[in-house]
């Protein structure tokens, strides 16, 4: 291996830990696909038979094609669990291919890498967000417009490149509003490295800012609006004492326990800003760096759910890795480069796989539950929310269709069981023999696709 290119070293690199991750999705995978908003997405997948996209949030589109066309095809319920819990690491694999054996641009395929390892713990076991595809494809996009800069391309070629670019660019503006700072950064950061080639960088901002803009004015949801004012009420609120919130410690516990990998590279990158007098570039990286911080925190000053908080963390890596790589690395080694990021990777999958015992429980609580309540005689069950199963389930709202997907593959039969905040809203349920209830929605056995929703109980529900 010491004697290969970089990109071929990086590729080995890459394949190898993708591997590890997608064998970990499938192992993991009813830790991954039988939480929360996956499970919902499952059973709106295979009752409607047909796409579940939330919010105009389009880029969830590849994923849940595995779930769609593995229901269509007749594969059993834990293949399709497998399918989709596998889909997010495909993706990924897909564009580190296109990126180390297409474009042949390595540095972009490890930030890739370190992207989806660095600051992943918990995260790896809540799959669904279009932040984290987000992420990934806002790199696929950043580099194809690195390489249409640099090559020497034909106009069929940069015709070709500057329409798949606008594809990705709606996919991006479509994924998750976070995404804007990420964006704005990576301009920034390559407008301050080619000066020559700004307007090409600028010229991106603009056009996704223009998209942007479209979107709030004709595709505004409620989910995405109520989550804005909630974010600017709390920001406001908290900014005066920000040093007092409780998110702060959170969050430098965090880093201790899991992204310590994060802070130690946000110091290399200022140390060795610091020392080549790059103070322009320094005051970026931190601007984007500590400004995102505080914008998260004080948004939720209360901390949140590791797993949903690590989520909005996640462009803090950004922030550091394209400096990282496209800098600092170049002062290193190349015998001992590759060695330190295959120990790195190796760290990152160890805390990854360190991570699961948290959402196995989780399962075991469930598959728990099942047991105790939906193999005895009275099968329909509505019971409230307790502090202890609220810490072991971490939320409950998901749990109707978390255990029609466990029951089914650990009986053959679906469970009806809603763990609900108020009960009382849920009573005009009780009379209900033959329908499914949920949270959100109360479902008829008629409506619901008999060959992956086998409710063969005729009781009524009853509060337990």
């Amino acid at each position: 291996m010491k004697s290969l290119p970089m990109n071929k070293k990086i590729s080995f690199l890459g394949l190898g830990t993708y591997t590890v991750l997608l064998i970990l999705s499938i192992v993991f995978f009813k830790e991954r696909a039988a939480f929360v908003d996956i499970a919902f997405h499952i059973f709106y997948i295979i009752k409607d038979n047909d796409f579940a996209i939330q919010n105009h949030r389009f880029i969830a589109f590849f994923t849940q094609l595995f779930p769609l066309f593995s229901s269509k095809m007749g594969f059993g319920l834990s293949n399709i669990m497998k399918l989709y819990s596998s889909s997010f690491i495909v993706l990924n694999i897909i564009i580190f291919a296109f990126l180390s054996y297409i474009l042949r641009l390595w540095k972009f395929a490890l930030i890739l890498i370190l992207m989806n390892t660095v600051m992943v713990s918990h995260t790896f076991y809540w799959i669904q967000s279009e932040l984290q595809q987000g992420l990934s494809l806002l790199i696929l996009y950043f580099s194809l417009a690195y390489y249409q800069s640099h090559s020497e391309c034909t106009d069929f070629q940069k015709y070709s490149i500057f329409s798949f670019l606008q594809v990705l660019l709606f996919a991006l503006v479509f994924s998750h509003p976070m995404l804007l700072f990420p964006f704005a950064f990576i301009t920034f950061y390559f407008m301050m490295s080619e000066s020559k080639q700004y307007l090409f960088w600028g010229s991106g901002l603009i056009s996704y800012a223009l998209m942007y803009g479209i979107k709030l004015l004709f595709f505004k949801t409620a989910y995405d609006s109520s989550t804005s004012l909630s974010g600017i009420t709390n920001l406001k609120n908290s900014l005066p004492h920000f040093f007092d919130l409780p998110s702060n410690k959170l969050f430098v516990q965090y880093c201790i326990h899991d992204y310590h990998f994060l802070i130690l590279f946000f110091l290399l990158v200022c140390g060795f800003y610091l020392y080549r007098k790059s103070l322009i570039r320094l005051s970026l990286v931190v601007m984007f760096f500590m400004g995102y911080i505080i914008l998260i925190n004080a948004s939720y000053p209360n901390g949140a759910d590791q797993f949903y908080i690590e989520n909005l963390y996640l462009p803090l890596s950004i922030f550091v890795l394209f400096p990282l790589v496209f800098e600092v690395l170049d002062f290193v080694n190349p015998k001992y480069l590759v060695p330190m990021i295959c120990i790195l990777l190796l760290l990152r999958i160890s805390n990854i796989y360190a991570s699961h015992e948290i959402y196995t429980n989780r399962i075991a609580t469930l598959e728990e539950i099942i047991e105790n309540n939906a193999l005895q005689s009275d099968k329909k069950i509505i019971t409230a929310e307790t502090k202890p199963l609220i810490d072991k389930l971490l939320m409950t709202w998901g749990t109707p269709y978390e255990i029609w997907l466990l029951s089914t593959l650990k009986t053959g039969q679906g469970a009806s069981i809603v763990i609900s905040d108020n009960v009382k809203e849920l009573e005009w349920v009780l009379p209900y023999n033959k329908k499914f209830v949920t949270k959100w929605g109360v479902f008829d056995y008629s409506e619901l696709p008999r060959q992956y929703f086998i409710f063969n109980d005729t009781t009524y529900y009853h509060i337990k």
